[in-house]
């Protein structure tokens, strides 16, 4: 098998979430969504550009942290060069899918993200922050994968994140 051949089957069993919609959906129903998680290590084995894109709607870029002081993104040149390589390299295929900022993961413990929501001033710097990173890179869209909300106090704190979004 080659390289490039396990790199895929590697992607599609490990990265792909798939939402189903019934095959019997009415005109007015939306698409579905076909999307799969390109997390960040698989940039030198798999490059996006390899991706199949028919495959897919949306293909979320995994995964960014903000700084666990001031909850922005510090991204570095180096990483602004590969998500851009991600961004403009999906951009370039057909059929065109969306493209995400994954943020958080489970790695990123939850901890980062009770301590950013609890307050106003923290929850607008990562939403500003997280907009200005997909906007200056070319991302369609952001995706928060807060891991998890552990009490009440925490869940209505990300609601109002997402309220506020």
């Amino acid at each position: 098998m080659s390289t490039l051949t396990r790199s895929s089957s590697t992607f599609l069993v490990l990265a792909i979430f798939m939402s189903f919609v019934s095959a019997e959906r009415s005109a007015a129903s939306p698409l579905p969504v076909k999307g799969a998680y390109y997390p960040s290590w698989f940039n030198h084995t798999f490059p996006a550009s390899a991706i199949d894109t028919s495959l897919f709607t949306h293909i979320f870029y995994t995964f960014l942290s903000p700084s666990n002081e001031i909850y922005r993104f510090e991204v570095s040149a180096s990483t602004a060069a590969l998500l851009s390589n991600f961004t403009s390299s999906l951009s370039r295929k057909t059929p065109r899918v969306k493209t995400l900022i994954s943020i958080g993961g489970g790695e990123a413990g939850p901890s980062l993200y009770a301590q950013m929501a609890s307050s106003a001033a923290t929850r607008e710097a990562l939403i500003d922050s997280s907009i200005w990173v997909a906007r200056r890179i070319g991302f369609d869209g952001l995706d928060l994968d807060w891991e998890f909300p552990e009490n009440p106090a925490q869940t209505d704190d990300f609601s109002k994140l997402l309220a506020e979004s």
